[in-house]
């Protein structure tokens, strides 16, 4: 049954990207990002990867990312991806290994860069520099502070980084929105810096609309996504945040330093007693630290 639920929620995720399983359009999703995304055992996992794979059900591409060959049934239409792996197979099966030439062999590696080009979904970045920020600051007379056009700068750097072409006009409009925000008393360095860091698309609304500088989440150690939550949404974040801190990344949630041969194994210990229990992953971490206010590497256990 594992199984099957966890074929159906790769399935459900590889829709939006034509069958492929990939981070953010670029990065392949590993077994233990897979397990974390799913809420599924990394055993289980890894079982089922190889399984579906020597069943046809998966294949891995040449750029690392789990493709799901069943994906255009499931949908009633064929993929893009799916239609030029077929269209690729039958140009295969009419070019034999001794009529093949290595004229043949460059046009084809050509015809693959030129199409992996065309699906590329980000136009080259136009009007991201910082510098057309700062004059769009300028004419529309916007009084933010030093500290604010620093992190307006952090935004812009961001997007640019993320490829996305930005119109003067888009540029203008999120100026608008901070300025807006900055009158109604909001901490927008801490929305900017919180939407970086989260991988937002665009810069996140308050979860309280009275919120103001002094009034945003207290910070509980150095890590500076470990809030102390004060409401659901918060204790959510919190929740993800050390998910991907224990369970990705590997370092300690209150400094962001690697994980100690001893937390390793006290994680370890966390996780087996989290099965013995029947919770998953987020659910056990949401409510042993979340809800406690106790760190689990604080929490010993003995066996």
């Amino acid at each position: 049954m594992d199984y099957i639920l966890f074929y159906l929620k790769l399935m459900l995720k590889s829709i939006n990207d034509n069958g492929r399983l990939i981070f953010k359009n670029t990065i392949p999703y590993t077994p233990d990002m897979l397990s974390t995304i799913t809420h599924t055992n990394i055993d289980v996992v890894r079982i089922a990867v190889n399984t579906f794979t020597n069943l046809g059900l998966m294949e891995k591409l040449d750029d690392g990312a789990l493709f799901m060959s069943e994906v255009s049934k499931m949908l009633g239409t064929e993929t893009d991806y799916a239609q030029k792996k077929r269209e690729y197979r039958q140009k295969q099966n009419l070019l034999s290994d001794k009529t093949r030439t290595k004229k043949d062999n460059v046009l084809q590696e050509i015809d693959t860069e030129l199409e992996i080009e065309k699906e590329s979904p980000y136009s080259p970045p136009s009007l991201n520099g910082g510098n057309v920020w700062l004059n769009c600051i300028e004419q529309s007379e916007y009084k933010f502070t030093a500290e604010q056009i620093k992190a307006i700068q952090a935004w812009a750097k961001y997007k640019a980084d993320k490829h996305e072409s930005i119109s003067l006009q888009q540029i203008e409009l999120t100026l608008k929105q901070l300025n807006d925000l900055v009158i109604t008393k909001q901490n927008i360095v801490y929305l900017i810096e919180n939407s970086i860091s989260r991988g937002y698309k665009g810069i996140m609304e308050p979860t309280n609309h009275s919120m103001n500088v002094t009034q945003a989440p207290k910070l509980k150690y150095l890590g500076t996504d470990y809030i102390i939550p004060e409401t659901p949404q918060q204790k959510r974040e919190l929740c993800n945040y050390l998910e991907r801190c224990y369970l990705l990344k590997g370092v300690d949630p209150r400094t962001c330093n690697p994980l100690t041969e001893e937390q390793i194994t006290l994680i370890r210990k966390h996780l087996k007693r989290r099965k013995s229990l029947g919770l998953t992953q987020y659910d056990y971490i949401f409510q042993h630290e979340v809800l406690t206010g106790v760190c689990l590497l604080e929490q010993v256990i003995d066996k």
